[in-house]
């Protein structure tokens, strides 16, 4: 029978529903609740689209206006089952009872289907077998199972499913479907920047300014790194071993954490944050400590001056520009700062 070689539906969407191919498609809408796959009750598109076309060739659909959110769009399980359905209302006598009956592109949606049928001598063989055993109005009949209708669909049911068509919209729906995550994430993204922009503004910082500064000073321990290396470089930095770079950098980070806190930033509440993230140092001391930061920070303020390869040496940091997510990319082989614990 029909339903026995229909799928399990819980949890569908209409986005699922969307991604089905062609016969999963054909085999969904032999399931009665196909509509409400699970109880759940699926909202539908049913847009009024101008000029809309759908050009056939043998079944195919060739080419056709972008329709997303409407998986039933010529399915033929799907158009001949509940086209016709109908159920009475009091006060208003017989009514649809079916989204066929809604449908703003049911005309289109019939073309196609009828398009199929014709170009499969099997399906339409199939199909006027089922139209003589009742055909749709047999779905309103008594005793409906297990009748020859019940079986002359299954049968149509399982040619339309082995019969198989294609059309341009599937692959246009995947890739609208695509652009249309990629826009959210963006709206998203922007949505949590500006939120700890805000945030930020009112001294409160979340573990991501933290990782964000990290990222953009291992972005710039790259360039300091390869800047070493480089004879054109100047002197100054040539002579600074890379350990020295890399408490330089540190140095960085907890300037711009105070900063982007509304903190005051000084040598000895950077040489707190070290002691706090147990960061390795090799001062005795908090006093000795915030002497080597006092040095470190000049040396910053230096390289940030410094003409290197059309900007400087060290550039500034930009919170509203410099996330992780758009710096992942840059950095060839981000260092990896202690953990703050």
């Amino acid at each position: 029978m029909a339903d026995a070689i229909a799928p399990a539906a819980a949890g569908l969407t209409v986005r699922d529903l969307d991604h089905l191919s062609y016969p999963e498609k054909i085999r969904h809408w032999m399931r009665e609740d196909a509509w409400n796959p699970g109880g759940i009750q699926l909202r539908f598109k049913n847009p009024a689209i101008d000029g809309f076309q759908a050009v056939m060739d043998r079944g195919h659909v060739t080419f056709q206006t972008l329709l997303v959110g409407r998986p039933c769009f010529g399915i033929l399980t799907a158009f001949l089952r509940y086209k016709d359905e109908t159920k009475f209302v009091k006060g208003r006598g017989i009514q649809p009872a079916s989204r066929c009956g809604t449908c703003k592109l049911r005309a289109h949606c019939e073309r196609v289907v009828r398009n199929r049928i014709w170009a499969s001598p099997v399906l339409k063989a199939a199909y006027n077998e089922w139209l003589l055993a009742e055909g749709p109005a047999s779905f309103a009949m008594a005793g409906w199972r297990g009748s020859s209708a019940h079986r002359s669909w299954g049968q149509l049911c399982r040619v339309a499913f082995e019969t198989v068509f294609t059309s341009v919209n599937d692959s246009a729906v995947v890739e609208q479907y695509r652009r249309m995550d990629e826009a959210a994430q963006a709206t998203d993204r922007l949505r949590k920047q500006r939120s700890r922009e805000r945030r930020r503004r009112a001294g409160i910082l979340d573990a991501g300014h933290l990782f964000d500064i990290q990222v953009g000073a291992a972005c710039r321990m790259d360039d300091l790194v390869e800047a070493i290396t480089d004879d054109s470089a100047p002197k100054y930095l040539r002579q600074l071993p890379v350990k020295s770079l890399i408490e330089m950098m540190e140095v960085w980070v907890c300037r711009e954490f105070l900063a982007a806190g509304m903190s005051k930033v000084t040598a000895p509440a950077i040489a707190r944050l070290i002691e706090r993230w147990n960061w390795q140092n090799d001062s005795t001391t908090v006093a000795a400590l915030s002497t080597r930061v006092s040095k470190d920070l000049a040396r910053i303020e230096r390289f940030e001056k410094m003409p290197w390869m059309g900007w400087v040496l060290l550039p500034r940091f930009d919170p509203r520009a410099e996330t992780s997510w758009a710096l992942a990319t840059l950095c060839d082989t981000p260092l990896s700062f202690r953990s703050t614990g």
